[in-house]
């Protein structure tokens, strides 16, 4: 049995004494793809961005490694071992790639950090050949890939994504969904929202449905694939 990473309990949270997201809970466990989907407002961005700390939960416990992590800063949820990838491109386009991985060591105090960037060369080859080109230069795929590098030089437990797809080219968006199953091999747990559902869920070991704020179901990818009705609601019929 798998043991369990990350726990939440009734978990609300929302904006400004608002809650968007009620009472939610479920547990991710180590080593598996869990995806987050529903519509827009669903309340998919606002749980993961109150895991990592960046709002304040209302009510509810989250639970890390067996350590209650509830309203910590996201320096301090990182230094636990998540990690974050917001919507859009979490990188600074005016510096070089090469600036980049070493702008996303900037909590780290070891001497293995030039050994680090190495092993991330030789794990996403397209970043070697770009390691002196302007992040902005890059194609949106290879931007989103440089994002995934500068979290795995934190080396997380958990990566958490958030619309990791968004606004990228078929082609752009099966090398980051790669990407994933190769991040999901080597060890690391990962809780994705993802828009691009049916991909998504392909992928998932785990999947949470919400709706307006509230869990709607919870199973595996392939129980959400398969069950008609979720199917007709979430997926397009």
């Amino acid at each position: 049995m798998r043991k369990t990473l990350l726990k939440i309990e009734g978990l609300s949270s929302g904006y400004g004494g608002i809650d968007i997201l009620k009472d939610v809970s479920f547990e991710v466990k180590e080593f598996e793809v869990a995806c987050i989907i529903g519509p827009n407002g669903a309340g998919k961005s606002t749980l993961i961005k109150t895991v990592y700390g960046l709002l304040k939960p209302s009510s509810g416990k989250i639970t890390f490694k067996d350590e209650d992590i509830t309203g910590l800063s996201p320096l301090n949820i990182l230094k636990k071992g998540i990690s974050y990838l917001p919507q859009g491109r979490a990188i600074f386009p005016l510096m070089t790639v090469q600036e980049n991985l070493e702008m996303g060591v900037f909590s780290r105090r070891d001497t293995k950090i030039k050994e680090d960037i190495a092993k991330i060369y030789d794990k996403f080859p397209i970043l070697k050949e770009r390691r002196n080109q302007l992040a902005g230069n890059l194609s949106g795929g290879e931007q989103q890939i440089l994002a995934i590098a500068m979290a795995l030089l934190l080396s997380p437990t958990l990566m958490m994504l958030d619309e990791p797809s968004l606004g990228l080219s078929p082609q752009s968006m099966s090398i980051i969904f790669e990407t994933i199953k190769a991040l999901n091999k080597d060890g690391i747990t990962l809780l994705m929202v993802e828009q691009n559902a049916k991909k998504a869920l392909q992928l998932a070991d785990h999947a949470i449905v919400l709706e307006l704020g509230r869990k709607r179901f919870e199973g595996s990818g392939q129980e959400v694939l398969s069950n008609p009705e979720l199917k007709k609601l979430y997926l397009g019929g």
